[in-house]
């Protein structure tokens, strides 16, 4: 098993580092909107399997080209917090600057049917690569900013978090010469072995009509007859005797399978034996009080 200082790995990602600071520095963007804006980047990188996409926006882009792209890259980022249902506002959001100079590719449509997909890839950057190579950085704008002295392996949560749609975003204060035992590529951490999506990430929200009592057994049915073995769990509330169960949660194995069940809609309605009728939609997790 390969080995790693937080100080190497820090050098692995100089490029990024310089992107945060310049995020922070001269586009004035605050800790929370810098972290999900690199995240967003990293993730782009691995889906076009370039690593050197930050490298060319810091020294290729002119200065308005830059600013032009991170705000084309917020756009998105706010495209994939909406909950919009019709695919012909895309157009509008299509960013030329992505195919040329920078030699990136973003197809709008994958986009818009991936969307929780991507959403998931991005969380796991922040929690992964944003964690470990920017902590320093983070402290000492903290620092800066609130006079706090932070310790090592302390856990500190970013000002402003949670995010609509990423929850808390943390780091930890890792001291330089600290270790990381690896088995995955330390350069981009997104095929970390052992991560696993949040379930809340691979959960659909079913509801059913009144009058129509659905078992668990259809829940389970519905989809693995559809998509395969995809189901981890269902969760439907404890009810009395003859009473009928008015929804349920529905939580997969892969958060892929939420886009392939949704097809980029915010709400998809299911025909069930009988002529049961079921809605599905994204489960979204609202408790940000812990």
């Amino acid at each position: 098993m390969a080995s790693i200082t937080v100080g190497h790995l820090c050098d692995l990602h100089v490029m990024s580092r310089i992107f945060l600071l310049v995020l922070l520095d001269e586009f004035s963007f605050d800790l929370k909107s810098s972290l999900v804006i690199i995240a967003f980047m990293m993730w782009l990188q691995d889906c076009n399997n370039d690593k050197y996409v930050i490298y060319r926006l810091i020294h290729i882009l002119r200065i308005d080209d830059a600013k032009m792209f991170i705000r084309e890259v917020a756009y998105f980022i706010n495209f994939l917090e909406s909950s919009a249902d019709d695919p012909q506002h895309l157009s509008t959001i299509y960013a030329p600057i992505f195919d040329n100079p920078l030699r990136l590719v973003i197809p709008i449509q994958t986009l818009y049917q991936n969307k929780y997909t991507a959403i998931s890839g991005i969380k796991r950057y922040l929690r992964t690569t944003c964690t470990r190579v920017f902590s320093d950085i983070l402290a000492s704008k903290l620092q800066s900013a609130c006079s706090i002295q932070f310790i090592p392996y302390q856990m500190i949560r970013i000002p402003g978090s949670p995010y609509p749609i990423f929850g808390f975003i943390y780091f930890k204060f890792w001291p330089k010469n600290h270790v990381f035992s690896t088995n995955y590529d330390i350069f981009s951490w997104i095929h970390a072995l052992g991560y696993i999506e949040d379930e809340e990430d691979r959960t659909l929200y079913l509801t059913f009509s009144k009058g129509e009592i659905v078992s668990e057994d259809e829940v389970r049915s519905l989809f693995t007859l559809e998509f395969g073995d995809c189901v981890q769990r269902v969760h439907m509330p404890e009810i009395r005797h003859r009473q009928q169960t008015l929804f349920a949660r529905v939580s997969m194995k892969y958060v892929e399978t939420i886009d392939i069940i949704l097809k980029g809609k915010s709400l998809i309605k299911f025909k069930i034996r009988g002529g049961k009728h079921v809605w599905a939609k994204k489960y979204r997790y609202r408790n940000f009080k812990k």
